[in-house]
């Protein structure tokens, strides 16, 4: 899964579109800007996560893009984004932007980080998020467990191993 200091730097544009064929999980490119080593490298997504990010992205994030008021330091102004480069003064590779670049991009007083704050800010700190989230959840059982965002990344490396087992016995079954 994505860690929380790839994740928070991660642009909207980057985010796969989920295919239209029936697949389980899709393949999604995490450059090499924010990954850890700063090595480039793929995961696989479940489908229906990327429906709900996707969901997100439609209400939540919109929201925080229309209040468009992101005014950072030395703000990196742009005018084009693909998902793979950005127009700056000169046309630059997204993959060459380190993480504190990423997070001073701005367009029209809007970040184009995936994940942003109410404000229309970056949201930066996931540890706090997880935190204030137990919280509220325990108010309902306090029995409710701890949750960061490192026991997140490892169910979901679980779960996509569970898959890649079941695509292999599937193989075999079909094979005999």
């Amino acid at each position: 899964g994505v860690r929380v200091t790839e994740g928070a730097r991660l642009l909207a544009v980057e985010l796969p579109t989920a295919p239209q064929e029936r697949a389980r999980f899709v393949r999604m490119e995490l450059p090499g800007a924010i990954a850890k080593g700063s090595k480039a490298r793929w995961l696989l997504v479940p489908r229906e996560t990327l429906a709900y990010v996707a969901g997100y992205v439609r209400t939540e994030r919109q929201s925080a893009v229309e209040k468009a008021g992101y005014s950072p330091a030395r703000a990196l102004a742009f005018s084009e984004l693909t998902p793979t480069s950005v127009q700056l003064t000169a046309k630059t590779k997204l993959a060459r932007l380190a993480p504190p670049e990423r997070e001073r991009l701005v367009c029209d007083g809007a970040s184009p980080i995936l994940f942003l704050q109410s404000d229309g800010s970056p949201m930066c700190n996931w540890t706090a998020v997880f935190a204030s989230a137990v919280e509220r959840c325990r108010r309902f059982d306090p029995r409710f467990p701890d949750v960061s965002p490192h026991t997140l990344r490892h169910t979901f490396a679980v779960h996509t191993l569970q898959f890649l087992i079941e695509q292999v016995a599937n193989g075999i079954r079909r094979e005999t």
